[in-house]
């Protein structure tokens, strides 16, 4: 099966592309049918391409470093997922569950850079969406750092208010381990590193 370009154009993410474009990319895309309740891909593990999803519901999940599953969102038909998967050397950031039977369209990383190879234009438009993409999904994590940061250093506010002991001033915040003289420790993020699996039909 040869997704339509009447199917991608009810993507909003590739309303960009023009009439012949997405006829060309069209060509490229791959159909994977999955059952409910099938990891579509694990967090951490290597990332090889994006899906668009036809039909059905995912959920996007992050696992945290107590074993607990923290569901981020859940997805429905015409949202683009996985964009992490066309950038070398890039892993899952997340886990991809089908709530529900879904259909979805699979772009390959290869055939991407193959299309990007022979400059087709409907490839350097995806690409630019992904990197645009991705570029505002930083800008978001960094806004959550900073929540982060001011919700310690309230914390700590509050500890030197209680204690009885002296706490050191202006105390630099890392999300790394870092060396340090003073009493208080830095907070640190671990990694859970899981196995991939994929269905594809």
């Amino acid at each position: 099966m040869i997704a339509s370009p009447d199917t991608l154009r009810t993507f909003p993410p590739l309303a960009i592309l023009s009439e012949e474009e997405v006829a060309q990319m069209a060509c490229h895309l791959q159909p994977l049918k999955v059952k409910a309740e099938t990891v579509i891909c694990e967090e951490n593990s290597d990332g090889n391409c994006c899906y668009f999803l036809l039909q059905g519901s995912i959920q996007i999940c992050k696992q945290l470093s107590d074993g607990r599953s923290v569901r981020l969102a859940t997805l429905e038909a015409g949202e683009m997922i996985g964009q992490t998967g066309l950038i070398p050397e890039q892993r899952r950031t997340a886990q991809m569950y089908a709530q529900t039977d879904a259909t979805l369209l699979v772009l390959q990383r290869s055939t991407l850079e193959d299309a990007l190879y022979h400059a087709e234009s409907w490839a350097c438009q995806v690409f630019r969406m992904v990197a645009s993409t991705l570029a505002c999904q930083l800008r978001s994590a960094l806004q959550r750092l900073d929540d982060i940061e001011t919700t310690v250093y309230r914390g700590r506010d509050i500890e030197r208010r209680t204690s009885t002991e002296p706490i050191a001033l202006h105390e630099p915040f890392s999300l790394s381990p870092q060396p340090s003289t003073n009493k208080l420790s830095h907070f640190s993020q671990p990694k859970r590193t899981t196995h991939s699996q994929e269905s594809k039909l």
